[in-house]
């Protein structure tokens, strides 16, 4: 694979998760609709960090799924796709960790 292929690859395994954990980890998001009761952090932030991982599995299933009917090639071995799974979690942690950081307080009700 060329450098800016592999380059393109690392960057959307980062910044896939890291949308889907803004979007999944907003807390006004799931506890203004009552999705998962009321807003605990701690619960919120484990839920939020078990989505995004199970998010990245999946991910690199439909790349296995994808190599093995359609020969695309997308998984270049065991150290590409560990390491993809390795920047989804680790980019979605990064997000939970600067998500109350970069907040403008708690939630009112």
């Amino acid at each position: 694979m060329s450098d800016i292929l592999c380059w393109m690859s690392r960057c959307t395994s980062l910044v896939g998760p890291l949308s889907l954990t803004s979007l999944i980890g907003h807390p006004r998001i799931a506890s203004s609709q009552g999705i998962i009761g009321p807003y605990h952090p701690i619960t919120h932030h484990v839920l939020v960090l078990a989505l995004t991982c199970v998010a990245t599995v999946g991910w690199e299933f439909a790349e296995f799924l994808c190599d093995r009917f359609f020969g695309t090639h997308a998984q270049l071995g065991l150290a590409d796709t560990l390491g993809d799974m390795l920047l989804g979690i680790c980019g979605g942690t990064a997000l939970l960790v600067a998500m109350p950081l970069v907040s403008k307080g708690p939630i009112k009700r």
